[in-house]
């Protein structure tokens, strides 16, 4: 006897993604691409069976069965128990959110009664009253077969934002426009004379990273992101552990508002189950710790041992 999978009611309505926006690996900036990738794991690194945090959900055998359900439709990959679902959902999710400012799912009912989430690209997506419109370029139209238009009523569509305490989604979209503007290997201007065998006698490579690094430090001020490099030669030590302490009460706020509002997509979808977790580092924590590192109360050593 074959096991059939469940099947959504009904064809998704929104392209998953627009072909005509797709862009080559060349074209994302580097800048752009770490940090995205460094932000995109809120949740604390598994070491084999050992569990650094606990998870519980409150709900009968029914509504849990329902709930982990959830889980694994919303991750990239399955877990094997309650912590690697959690975890692997909130990570997915998260990637999602880094790229975009907004993970957003068109939700299709299944067959057996569960919920079919297919991600949609946040992007020529139009919020009007009551329904959202997506526009598909010549290009979109053709790979899609598709009309230039396409909606759903808003009440089919989910989506978590970054969290406020982050600069919000329209923040976080200046941030990312913003890590655009400058490029690691150098301005376009010197790499089209570097490839013409010409050397710029005015320009000062040194001053331009530096520049670069200030930068990037003031845009991602609020996520504390190090720039993949611990050096000290442009900052202090002191400066160094202070973005990393801010660093990880971001990703403390970023994980509690994912998980969050994974719990109100469960009342949504009528789940009666709640998942808690307990043991895992709070930002109420981490700002503390920073305070402390500032006054002085938490030596740096101490700083390396706690986190």
């Amino acid at each position: 006897m074959t096991f059939r999978k469940p099947q959504p009611k009904w064809p998704p309505r929104l392209a998953k993604f627009l072909p005509s926006l797709r862009q080559s690996e060349e074209a994302i900036l580097q800048n752009v691409f770490m940090f995205v990738e460094d932000i995109s794991h809120p949740m604390p690194f598994r070491h084999g069976r050992r569990k650094s945090f606990s998870v519980r959900l409150k709900g009968t055998d029914t509504e849990q069965q329902k709930a982990l359900q959830v889980l694994d439709d919303l991750s990239d990959h399955a877990g094997s128990n309650l912590e690697e679902k959690l975890g692997n959902a909130v990570d997915t999710l998260a990637k999602r959110i880094a790229w975009e400012g907004r993970a957003q799912f068109e939700l299709i009912p299944r067959d057996d009664g569960t919920t079919f989430f297919h991600a949609v690209t946040t992007k020529r997506l139009f919020r009007l009253i009551g329904i959202a419109v997506q526009y598909l370029a010549p290009e979109d139209r053709r790979f899609w077969q598709s009309n230039a238009l396409r909606w759903v009523p808003l009440s089919a569509l989910w989506h978590i934002d970054v969290p406020r305490d982050l600069g919000g989604r329209r923040g976080y979209r200046c941030l990312l426009s913003n890590l655009k503007k400058f490029n690691n290997l150098g301005p376009p201007f010197l790499s089209f004379d570097v490839r013409n065998g010409n050397n710029p006698r005015n320009f000062d490579i040194n001053e331009y990273a530096r520049s670069n690094n200030i930068f990037r430090y003031k845009v991602t001020h609020a996520w504390g992101w190090d720039c993949r490099d611990w050096s000290t030669e442009r900052t202090t030590e002191f400066y160094n552990l202070y973005r990393s302490a801010t660093a990880e009460q971001a990703k403390r706020v970023f994980r509690s508002h994912i998980i969050s509002q994974i719990n109100t997509l469960l009342a949504r979808l009528e789940i009666d189950c709640t998942i808690s977790v307990e043991s895992l580092p709070s930002a109420e924590d981490a700002q503390q710790m920073k305070n402390k590192l500032v006054t002085g109360e938490l030596s740096f050593k101490d700083f390396l041992d706690t986190r």
